[in-house]
């Protein structure tokens, strides 16, 4: 069975798993007690009984375990084609807020109107999010709910927008204190996380590759509509495109017009940022997009020293990529897409192309993008990425078992067509 809407599925499998878990907040279409701003994700608060069975359906239904350094909740998020955002569930195993703050007083057993409140301020939400839910500043909106008297400082916080002082006040007028146990061990788990970053990638590197006219640029830009961050990185000729700079020397350069040999020194460096740019956005879980393969300077075949010193000059930011993708095609067809080199010339670009991958091992996938238009082929490219990203996301090695408890596509698959396998021809 094929849920269009994911978040009611879940919520009613959830409850019927655990029924004495909570509703903390939700999309409008499920009508919670504690309703969202809008459709982005649901908190749900269960026991630490129910954890593992939820857990375990969340698994199957295709979710992905994300790391979150906060240890009383655990974030599972859905990629799907045919949605520009992932939907996210958070599963809160305790009432805990920031860092690990905790109510207290009165709040010890918080309403949910409060809990509100300190899911806008300590969570960090913003004091714009809690006007747009409930329609007003707190003290015109829930200030017999929640018992918090507002004064003039207050106020003055509030409309600064300082979710950190807004924190320090609640912490002064004795509303939360924190779980020192738990801030700690945040703490510890966002530390342990940034050095396993160094040493171990969550996002993806992707690179096109193809002559003028295959559709580069528009392929990259239309993989900006998968569920999840994706940056665009162009490592092509450079100087053709001086608006994106990204280094002083270079652009500095392109102005005072620095003689050959130094100029091919600071394109170098250039290219260098631009690949260290994009390796550090995939070490944080990006799915990186490089328009034309770093690789693409290489000589293929050095026969002089002045080749040899060319290829040593571009070493230094050609290391391999997780995904290549050449874009080739019938030749006349890509010309007249363009317009500006023959098909005689393109056909020999894309030879030279090719002897660069397979002169360094570079595994790839040729698409033929000539004989299908642009959806088609991003139709192919991007159940892909998603795939291999999903290998890379996930906190943990747990299989997906999708297929067995729901069958070829899950629950939540739009289409046959969006999970084509690495090497299958394109749709017709």
């Amino acid at each position: 069975m094929i849920y269009s809407d994911p978040y009611r599925f879940c919520w009613d499998q959830i409850k019927q798993l655990a029924p004495h878990s909570v509703l903390l907040r939700g999309p409008a279409s499920l009508n919670p007690l504690l309703p969202s701003a809008g459709n982005s994700d649901i908190d749900i608060l269960v026991t630490c009984e129910s954890m593992s069975a939820v857990t375990t359906f969340l698994y199957r239904a295709g979710f992905l375990h994300v790391y979150k350094p906060h240890p009383y909740l655990q974030r599972f998020q859905l990629h799907r084609l045919d949605h520009p955002r992932p939907y996210t569930v958070d599963v809160y195993k305790a009432q805990r807020w920031g860092l690990g703050f905790r109510a207290c007083g009165r709040e010890h057993n918080p309403t949910l109107l409060a809990a509100r409140l300190f899911h806008a301020i300590v969570d960090g939400k913003g004091t714009a999010y809690f006007e747009q839910c409930q329609g007003g500043p707190p003290w015109q909106a829930c200030e017999n709910a929640n018992g918090i008297v507002w004064g003039v400082v207050g106020r003055r916080l509030w409309r600064s927008g300082s979710t950190k002082m807004l924190t320090c006040y609640l912490l002064l007028k004795g509303r939360i204190r924190p779980d020192v146990s738990m801030v700690l061990l945040n703490l510890f788990r966002r530390i342990a996380f940034r050095l396993l970053q160094v040493q171990s990638k969550s996002g993806l590197e992707v690179a096109l590759i193809g002559v003028d006219g295959t559709g580069k640029t528009s392929i990259a830009r239309a993989l900006r509509s998968l569920p999840t961050a994706v940056e665009i990185i162009y490592m092509g000729n450079i100087s053709a495109h001086p608006e994106l700079f990204c280094t002083s020397i270079m652009r500095m350069a392109d102005k005072y017009s620095f003689p050959r040999p130094f100029r091919a020194l600071v394109e170098s460096y250039e290219l260098f940022v631009r690949r260290l740019s994009g390796w550090s956005l995939s070490r944080r879980g990006r799915v990186v997009i490089y328009d034309r393969h770093p690789a693409e300077h290489l000589e293929p075949h050095p026969s002089c020293i002045k080749h040899f010193l060319w290829n040593i000059m571009h070493r230094i930011f050609t290391w391999r990529v997780d995904l290549t993708f050449w874009l080739t095609g019938d030749y006349v067809a890509l010309y007249d897409r363009k317009r500006e080199l023959a098909p005689a010339a393109l056909e020999k670009a894309d030879q030279y192309i090719g002897e660069v991958l397979r002169r360094y091992a570079i595994p790839f996938q040729m698409i033929d993008v000539s004989r299908h238009d642009l959806p088609s082929v991003v139709k192919l490219i991007g159940p892909q990425v998603l795939s291999h990203y999903r290998q890379r996301a996930s906190v943990d090695n747990i299989p997906d078992d999708s297929d067995k408890c729901f069958g070829s596509y899950g629950p939540f698959m739009s289409a046959p067509d969006l999970v084509s396998p690495p090497g299958a021809p394109l749709p017709k």
